[in-house]
């Protein structure tokens, strides 16, 4: 991270980008191929299901163990995150 920074910041600032907001008809093009909108779709469900996940657990841990603390949620989405990092660095061992 330390070194992604580093080079990110060493790296030449003659780069510039111009943003252009979608029009609807451009998003209607791409979602009508039925792989951009089921990608789309898997997102969509993915992430709403885990921050609803993420959102409900410090309340069931403070019923289910009582004496909860905030350093035992961040000691949970610590482990979800090291699991997400791993699964994604490490898609052929799994």
């Amino acid at each position: 991270m330390c070194l992604l920074c580093y080079f990110g910041a060493t790296k030449s600032s003659n780069i510039s980008a111009s943003l252009i907001k979608p029009r609807l008809k451009d998003i209607k093009q791409i979602l009508k191929e039925h792989k951009n909108l089921y990608t789309y779709g898997m997102i969509f469900c993915l992430f709403f299901t885990f921050q609803a996940l993420l959102n409900y657990v410090p309340f069931e841990l403070a019923q289910i163990l009582g004496a909860h603390s905030g350093a035992k949620t961040g000691a949970l989405y610590a482990g979800y995150a090291l699991g997400g990092a791993l699964g994604s660095f490490l898609p052929g061992f799994i």
